[in-house]
């Protein structure tokens, strides 16, 4: 029974056995299908809150091996989380039997991950795989863990292969970015051994400040215990490469190391990556040991920088050398060169006081460094250093050397050299300097401090305690020991850069002395000042004295004497202290305004100045009282009252009584700023004051008073009241305007002025009164009648007017102009004045013109010019009291014509002017009634030179304009026609003209249009007269006024038609004769002159030459001869010209004028132009009976004779 019991068992338990692995076998396949894969997925995904699947799973418990494919993890927004190729774990089962965990292979194919830390700090994988932290439960009984490891934990290989890793936090705006990432790990847990290597491909960082790419990062190390192995680090990045080499050992105690670091970068990128603006470029180098116990190791550290900029600085090279071995630091060498100089520096600081357990340890006593520093410069120019510094201006070149020696508790000792050369700053004057100054048991000693500009020379000299006995504490109460002096200064030398002195103009030369002793709170210094020759405004002063000196509360002006010449002294003497009071005198001698150079010759007013003034109290309540005065007032040549007034200030209230020729009482409150004042006038002349404004030409007087009050910060609540009795102002000394009963006052910023009247010469007068307010409306009222013939007082090249004129105005002005409303009337009452140059008077002129605010309305204005009448009428609109658009009528009935002398002509005019500023138009007619032109004109001259040059040309005179806006936009529509013809009757032609004119364009550039007909006439001309056949003036070229001529006249000598034309423009006109029949110009000249042929003449003068030249000659000289004799009383006027041909090839002309003594006795005198030179002839004449006479001559060439000379008549 028991065996079979046994066996029943043992079949049960086998087959249990059996069941359980079959079970088993059956899950492990069921998860490795694809429907338990996903039962499983569906299982975990339903307990976090993100979404895990996979492709495959592969998982065998006997040889300890799991497989994931193709696995990822997304969030609850379905966004990728982690993610990866193939996930690899192999463990040895055999080894759980011997207590370890021994990881054959750990290994991750392809990983991405991304992790983000949103805004509300949740990083997306643990949202994805816990979700909300669950809710804090009670505490648990902590349940102490046994101690040591119960098993024993391998890794023979640990992998990352090929991994991407993000990471973003948006509240710390970090974004970073690894590529290639690769871990291999090994390591035994109880050993406590492991190696690491770690490398990657690009690694992008952007951080706060920090935007850069790390191409290249290789790790590894190894680690046995308490130290590090093998270590290297490599880093290459787009700024800079750091090498990394070393170990270190007992960690855990008392670190050790022993490293070498080596670096090389581009500064400006590195810069750039962590976004600072820094003006730095180039390249540096770095090494860097570190070996021993990091509590006090041995460090070595030397920078090269080959050169570039630094702060918009130009370094050609700079090197670091620094060794710190035993807590103390030696620099061994700073240099600097740059190329506005060389700096170098070399010395130690001791730390081995200030870290007296090492560096590691917590107790510090950072107040015991000391050190000991040599800083040399050389040929140091500090201005375009200090300009990076945004320190503009510095000038100069300097030498430096410095000592510096100490700690921080006991006083540090050092020494200063410094020498500058043209030192200066911006455009001021430059300077040498040499100092030398040491300090020792904090005493600076000054041993020298020179300051050289050009000729002027500052010394200081002296010492100073600043440091408390043995510390390095700043003394409290400093005391010192200086002395300052120097040699005459040159002020021009600086007044050019001291705006405030250049535009005084100071010059002169000053000299200075100082005497500083004492300490801060008990200074003691004697100062004196001497200056000789000095100029300030344009103002002479020979010599400025001032001794002051300072004690522990006070400074006083011992002296102080301003000399501005031997007799014009200012002084002063008093004292001021530090709790704000003062006692001051001031006082002058007489000084003659006149003296003043600013005054001697731009002033019309002379006199004696002077003045006592006497101060004291306190600058919040000073007390003051005095006197000033003015005597022997001269203006302008004339004795002026003398002025005298005595000012005070007492409690606050400042007064000011006197009296120039008018009396002046006023106050004003220093506390309140409350102000009053009396100003009272009587029969006060006028003239002194309006000669000191330059009004040389008006005079006169007032009486009254002005009275005023109020308050300095309300001065819109002043009150003024006004009371002007009399008002008498002579202008020119011609006339007189006079004004009475003139009362205005002001409260606040209402203001009313009363009614007044204002008498004018001749009867005339002008009443005004206004009210209102400053800040508001105004109104104005004012009536005027004004005889025209006081115009001319103001204007002495006006004519005589007669006449009146009156004006009725009324003004409504609001702070808005536009607003505003105004009204006049101007009317005229019968003006007249004769018209300068002429004879022709305009008179009875009557008329209103009318104006407010919107437009300007010209009534029917009448008149008469001479006996002609005339009329006008407009209006115009106004916008901001400019004209807009306007239109004007002007008629004219008989309006007299008579310039030029001779001309008399009568015109209608009808014109009419429309338009604006802008674009106007002035057309109408103008219309001759009658005209006629009497006065003779001589053309001989014109004509005869045209017939002997028939091509020359004229040119008109240029004149400049200059542009008129108006007349440029003005449009010209203007006919010029006649009623009548217009009548030339001269003794040289007889004729009448027909105008039919238009005119357009503008008064700049008018065009003229039309003709002008000339009715048959006649012209006298070569004693003939001329019948006129043709006569026509044409205005052709609309762009200029330009007309063309074409006239022709006949006359009639024996068998010959002479026609003398006369074509083309004025400025070219073409004059020719022409005869029927044809004849040469030389037969139709002398035709003309002779009544004869040349070849006729040359037979009846017996076969002498003849031209045209001569017969001109003789034609010109007959018409002058006879009113030359009649007009100087000779007897004998004669002209004669010699052509070319019968003078050697030049013609010459001569003249003889002569009289006669007697009967029998006659002298001339005679000069002529013979072979281009001027020959003077004298002659006598005696006639010795009707048929005999004997003549002599002498020339001015010394040649001389006489003549007997027989006259025989045949008849």
């Amino acid at each position: 029974m028991p065996k079979k019991i046994f066996i029943i068992t043992g079949v049960t338990l086998a087959v249990g056995c059996l069941l359980l692995c079959m079970t088993l076998v059956s899950a492990l396949f069921y998860i490795e299908s694809s429907q338990g894969s996903q039962k499983l997925q569906n299982i975990i995904n339903t307990h976090i809150p993100g979404t895990l699947t996979w492709e495959a799973l592969e998982f065998s418990p006997a040889r300890g091996q799991f497989v994931l494919s193709r696995a990822a993890l997304v969030s609850r927004e379905n966004k990728p989380v982690v993610k990866f190729q193939k996930l690899f774990l192999s463990l040895d089962i055999t080894a759980l039997l011997k207590q370890k965990i021994v990881i054959k292979e750990f290994s991750i194919h392809a990983p991405t991950i991304v992790i983000e830390k949103n805004k509300n700090n949740e990083i997306n994988i643990v949202a994805a795989l816990i979700g909300d932290p669950p809710a804090e439960k009670e505490p648990r009984e902590t349940i102490s863990s046994p101690k040591g490891l119960p098993m024993n934990i391998i890794a023979k290989t640990i992998a990352v292969i090929d991994g991407t890793i993000s990471f973003t936090s948006i509240p710390d705006a970090i974004e970073t970015h690894i590529k290639d990432f690769s871990l291999e790990t090994r390591g035994n847990l109880k050993k406590m051994a492991a190696d690491l290597s770690l490398t990657t491909g690009n690694i992008q960082l952007k951080l706060p400040g920090i935007n850069t790419t790390i191409h290249t990062l290789n790790f590894s190390t190894a680690f046995l215990k308490d130290a590090l192995t093998d270590l290297k680090l490599h880093l290459d990045a787009q700024t800079a490469r750091l090498d990394m080499t070393g170990s270190a050992h007992t960690l855990f105690s008392s670190p050790e190391a022993d490293m070498n670091l080596t670096l090389k970068g581009d500064i400006a990128k590195t810069l750039m990556a962590v976004e600072n603006k820094t003006d730095i470029s180039g390249h540096i180098a770095a090494r860097a040991t570190v070996k021993g116990a990091l509590n006090n190791p041995d460090i070595t550290l030397f920078l090269e920088y080959p050169g570039g900029n630094v702060l918009n600085q130009k370094i050609n090279r700079a090197d670091i050398d620094i060794a710190m071995a035993n807590k103390i630091c030696n620099i061994r060498k700073l240099f600097l060169n740059h190329d506005n100089g060389l700096i170098s520096a070399k010395g130690i600081v001791d730390l081995s006081r200030a870290f007296p357990k090492g560096f590691m340890n917590s107790e510090k006593h950072l107040d015991a460094l000391a050190w000991d520093i040599t800083l040399d410069g050389k040929n140091v120019v500090p201005g375009p250093l200090l300009e990076s510094f945004d320190i503009k201006g510095i000038e100069g070149i300097c030498q430096l050397n410095t000592t510096f020696s100490g700690s921080m508790t006991a006083p540090p000792k050092g020494t200063l050299t410094l020498k500058t050369t043209k030192a200066g700053y911006r455009q001021y004057p430059k300077a040498d300097a040499d100092i030398s100054v040491t300090l020792e048991k904090g005493v600076i000693d000054i041993k020298q401090c020179k300051l050289t500009s050009g000729s002027s020379r500052l010394n200081l000299l002296g010492n100073a305690i600043v440091l408390e006995p043995g510390k390095m504490t700043p003394l409290k109460n400093p005391e010192f020991n200086l002395k300052l002096n120097s040699n005459p200064i040159a002020l021009e030398t600086f007044t050019p850069y001291v705006s405030a002195l250049e535009k005084q103009g100071v010059k002169g030369n000053i000299t200075v002395n100082a005497d500083i002793k004492g300490s801060k709170n008990r200074p003691n210094a004697i100062f004196t000042l001497l200056g000789r020759d000095m100029e300030v405004a344009g103002e002479s002063i020979k010599k400025v004295n001032l001794s002051a000196h300072v004690d522990t509360q006070k400074l006083y002006v011992d002296t102080l004497n301003i000399a501005l010449d031997d007799t014009r002294k200012i002084t002063a003497t008093g004292w001021a202290d530090l709790n704000r009071q003062f006692d001051i005198k001031l006082s002058t001698g007489d000084i003659r305004l006149s003296s003043f150079n600013n005054l001697k010759d731009k002033s019309p007013a002379d006199g004696i100045f002077s003045c006592n003034l006497w101060g004291k109290g306190t600058f919040g309540n000073p007390q003051i009282q005095g006197d000033i005065s003015l005597t022997d007032l001269i203006v302008d040549g004339k004795p002026v009252q003398d002025f005298k007034a005595s000012v005070a200030l007492h409690n606050q209230y400042a007064n000011i009584q006197g009296k120039l020729n008018f009396d002046i009482n006023a106050g004003f409150n220093l506390g309140t700023r409350d102000f009053k004042g009396d100003l009272v006038f009587q029969k006060t002349d006028l003239a002194p004051w309006l000669q000191l404004a330059g009004q040389r030409d008006i005079s006169g007087n007032v009486t009254g008073d002005i009275a005023f009050k109020g308050n300095a910060d309300h001065l819109d609540k002043i009150t003024v009241q006004s009371a002007i009795k009399t008002l008498s102002v002579v202008l020119q000394e011609k006339f007189n305007i006079q004004s009475k009963n003139m009362n205005a006052t002001l409260q606040g910023k209402a203001f009313r002025v009363s009614p007044f009247k204002t008498s004018l010469p001749g009867q005339g007068s002008v009443t005004v009164e206004a009210s209102g307010r400053v800040d508001g409306d105004i109104t104005a009222k004012a009536t005027a009648r004004v005889p025209a013939k006081v115009v001319k007082l103001f204007a002495d090249t006006i004519p005589d007017l007669e006449g009146d004129l009156t004006l009725d105005a009324s003004a409504l002005i609001k702070k808005e102009i536009k607003a505003s409303r105004f009204n006049a009337a101007l009317n005229l009452h019968n003006l007249g004045l004769t018209i300068p140059d002429s004879q022709s008077k305009l008179h009875g002129i009557n008329g209103t013109i009318l104006a407010d605010i919107n437009q300007v309305e010209i009534k029917e204005i009448k008149g008469f010019l001479d006996k002609g009448t005339f009329s006008m009428a407009g209006k115009t609109s106004l916008k901001d009291f400019m004209p807009q658009a306007y239109t004007a009528t002007v008629a004219g009935k008989a309006l007299p014509v008579n310039v030029p002398e001779g001309l008399d002509a009568l015109f209608d005019v009808n014109l009419n002017l429309d338009g604006t500023m802008d674009k106007s138009t002035l057309s109408g007619t103008i219309l001759l009634d009658s005209g006629q032109l009497t006065k003779e004109i001589n053309i001989n001259k014109e004509i005869l030179s045209a017939i002997l040059n028939p091509q020359r040309s004229r040119k008109g005179v240029k004149t400049e304009k200059k542009p008129n806006p108006y007349l440029e936009n003005l449009t010209l529509d203007i006919f010029v026609q006649a009623r009548n013809n217009f009548i030339v009757d001269l003794d040289l032609a007889n004729l009448e003209i027909h105008p039919d004119i238009r005119i357009q364009g503008s008064p700049l550039a008018p065009m003229v249009s039309g003709r002008s007909t000339i009715d048959p006439g006649s012209i006298q001309q070569y004693n003939k007269e001329f019948t006129l056949t043709r006569g026509i003036i044409d205005f052709i070229d609309p762009y200029k006024i330009e007309p063309e001529i074409d006239i022709e006249a006949l006359h009639e000598v024996r068998d010959w038609d002479i026609t003398l034309s006369v074509t083309g423009t004025p400025e070219e006109l073409i004059f020719s004769l022409s005869s029927d029949p044809e004849l040469e110009q030389a037969d139709i000249t002398s035709l003309l002159l002779r009544g004869k042929t040349t070849n006729e003449l040359i037979s009846s003068e017996g076969g002498s030459t003849f031209s045209p030249e001569n017969a001109l000659a003789e034609f010109a000289a007959a018409s002058v001869q006879d009113n030359v004799r009649a007009a100087t009383g000779l007897d004998i006027f004669e002209m004669g010209f010699d052509d070319s041909d019968s003078n050697g090839g030049v013609g010459s002309v001569n003249l003889t004028v002569g009289k006669k003594l007697t009967d029998r006795i006659t002298l001339k005198y005679g000069t002529a132009s013979k072979d281009g030179q001027m020959v003077q002839t004298t002659s006598a004449d005696y006639k010795m009976s009707d048929n005999l006479s004997a003549s002599g001559f002498q020339d001015s060439q010394g040649k001389f004779g006489g003549e007997l000379k027989y006259r025989l008549e045949f008849e």
